[in-house]
């Protein structure tokens, strides 16, 4: 019998869980040309022991292999109230979880020589887009491998192996005694998937739309919220769509099930069962079964996600979404989370009127959950039928999420994922900006 084995072994009234992930991987930075770092500092072990006794919980963790049966004392030297709370330790007696392709063993074969040549070359075309782009701050590579495996007292075992791989560019552009800085990424769980292109024409744009940039007077416009700005939103919000904000009052009062959130345009989706995306996987952190859940159909709020305490709270199922950190406890989350794609092209969003289009906002940490009041500083571009009038800069755009939400004019059919989050252009009406 092997040490996670005799974790496992429960007394009477006792059940315990054990949760184990192991990574190996290599990251790589690129600066001007020249090797900055390579680091094996993606690898790794990490475990911890959840015991579940007469209403009360205890919880441990270690990174050391060589520790784990010291799990055990130390989870019951931590026991505290559990009933009250609603903690479980059980795994889906519902469908068995689906296969998920989120594994590449042929990416994972990549040697430091490729990588570094690889990137050079990422660097080497982005300064032939644009002779304003002088300089490469960093051109970066990240692979790794994990396993994760739940296991408990009753006998279940689930594991699951994916890989994951990203490129990221930052550049420098220089125009006029300016000095800019743009940059992009891209994610996914095969590293042919990766988009290099995207990552280039992304990162030479936001460097070099900024040149020139002034305020703007006072006044109530259209946005334009490109795909990765969308994204930005959508992290603001995605609390108000788990159980536990609910819960504990982190969401808008009005926020319920069956509340009309937004514009009927307006679909947004969590789904773990999509292949090669970097969220998938074939089940959540208690071992539940990946599923599609729509989130907000038609602009109506449809359900909260759930993991199995905030579930048992509610009276419910668990939706299957618990994520945890192997140092945490379970909480509800997502594994991709996205705006459903719409039928409109960008160049057609841009095309009446003026468009203020936003390519970054700042302080979005700010955000009132009760009030949901928001008052971002931003910049971006602004058009008039279609041609790109001015670069702007030194702007505030503020008002309610709600409201905002309920704008949301028109939906582009350019989804995009940065991570785990995806998101078309976003045509956003009657939103107030402020100049400086």
């Amino acid at each position: 019998m092997d040490d996670r084995e005799k974790l496992l072994l429960a007394g009477a009234a006792e059940s315990r869980e054990l949760f184990t992930v192991e990574k190996r991987g290599s990251s790589y930075s690129l600066m001007n040309g020249e090797p900055e770092e390579e680091r094996e500092s993606l690898s790794g072990f990490a475990a911890s022991l959840r015991i579940l006794k007469n209403g009360k919980m205890g919880f441990s963790w270690t990174n050391d292999r060589n520790s784990l049966l010291k799990l055990a004392a130390d989870s019951v030297r931590m026991m505290f109230d559990a009933a009250s709370w609603g903690w479980q330790i059980a795994l889906s007696d519902e469908e068995p979880a689906s296969a998920v392709d989120i594994r590449d063993d042929k990416g994972m074969t990549f040697t430091s020589v490729g990588v570094w040549d690889s990137l050079r070359s990422m660097e080497t075309e982005a300064r032939k887009r644009d002779s304003r782009i002088t300089k490469c701050l960093s051109a970066s590579f990240s692979g790794a491998s994990s396993k994760l495996s739940i296991a408990n007292s009753s006998g279940k075992t689930l594991t699951a192996e994916k890989t994951g791989f990203s490129e990221g560019l930052v550049l420098v552009a220089e125009s006029g005694g300016e000095v800019q800085l743009g940059g992009s990424y891209n994610s996914g769980c095969f590293r042919e998937d990766l988009d290099r292109e995207r990552i280039i024409e992304e990162a030479v744009d936001d460097a070099v739309s900024q040149f020139g940039a002034v305020s703007l007077d006072s006044a109530r416009m259209t946005l334009l919220l490109p795909s990765h700005t969308a994204c930005t939103f959508l992290s603001v919000i995605e609390g108000w769509f788990c159980a536990d904000d609910f819960l504990e009052g982190r969401a808008p009062k009005s926020w319920k099930e069956g509340f009309k959130a937004g514009s009927s345009l307006l679909n947004v989706t969590d789904d773990g069962t999509i292949p090669r995306l970097t969220g998938s996987m074939p089940f959540d952190s208690e071992g539940v079964a990946a599923k599609r859940h729509e989130i907000i159909s038609g602009g109506v709020f449809r359900e909260f996600l759930t993991d199995f305490r905030t579930a048992s709270l509610m009276g419910r199922k668990s939706t299957g979404n618990a994520v945890r950190s192997v140092s945490s406890l379970p909480q509800p989350g997502f594994f991709n989370l996205f705006i459903e794609n719409g039928k409109d092209e960008v160049r057609d969003l841009l095309g009446g009127g003026k468009v203020l289009q936003i390519d970054e906002v700042i302080g979005t940490h700010l955000v009132d959950p009760q009030t949901a009041r928001f008052s971002f500083g931003a910049r971006g571009r602004l058009y008039g039928g279609g041609r790109l009038l001015k670069n702007v800069r030194g702007i505030t755009i503020s008002g309610g999420l709600l409201d905002l939400l309920q704008n949301i004019k028109a939906v582009g059919n350019d989804l995009k994922f940065y991570s785990s989050n995806g998101s078309p252009s976003l045509l956003v009406g009657d939103v107030q900006v402020s100049g400086e």
